[in-house]
């Protein structure tokens, strides 16, 4: 084919140039790969002025930390299979624990729930705390799944869990502008 830009662009309007490229043989198109999944997703906040042991202090620094790191993994569609809560002590030394899951998952209330066992398990009185971070490990996209007969009554509940969490996410956008 012996078309000349000028003719091209005349035809086609202002993507004419990338057209003619590529009908020259030059990748003009930005070509998009296999997306980059993340590592992992965290959050972590410090209550520096706030040193404590208590329980439902620590408890809600928790949730608000989960809230921001499942609001990234739901955005960017992600599926984890491993659930880390850490505290810093007032010593300001890091110790964690974790959980790993049988499969990948974005159910906010399986995630609520597994992260509170743990908090229950791992929480000690005798430590002043001064901090607290989720973790999510072992990420993937989210994709179809094959799910048993005993998962089957769950699906909707997840479908419409990530369907609102979405929703809320772009109002709390909307609200900042």
């Amino acid at each position: 084919m012996n078309i000349g830009f000028w003719k091209l662009k005349e035809l086609i309007g202002t993507s004419a140039t990338d057209v003619w490229l590529e009908l020259m043989g030059v990748n003009a198109y930005k070509h998009r790969g296999p997306e980059r999944v993340e590592k992992s997703i965290s959050a972590t906040r410090s209550f520096n002025h706030a040193k404590t042991s208590d329980k439902h202090f620590l408890w809600e620094h928790l949730l608000m930390n989960f809230e921001r790191a499942y609001k990234r993994l739901i955005e960017k569609d992600l599926e984890t299979d491993r659930l880390y809560i850490c505290f810093r002590d007032k010593e300001k030394r890091w110790f964690g624990f974790d959980v790993k899951f049988p499969r990948l998952t974005s159910s906010k209330t399986f995630l609520v729930q597994r992260m509170k066992q743990l908090f229950e398990k791992t929480y000690n009185a005798n430590i002043i705390y001064r901090s607290t971070g989720v973790t999510f490990t072992g990420l993937e996209l989210a994709f179809t799944k094959q799910f048993t007969l005993e998962e089957a009554g769950s699906i909707q509940v997840l479908e419409s869990e990530k369907d609102l969490e979405k929703t809320i996410n772009e109002i709390k956008k909307k609200n900042r502008r």
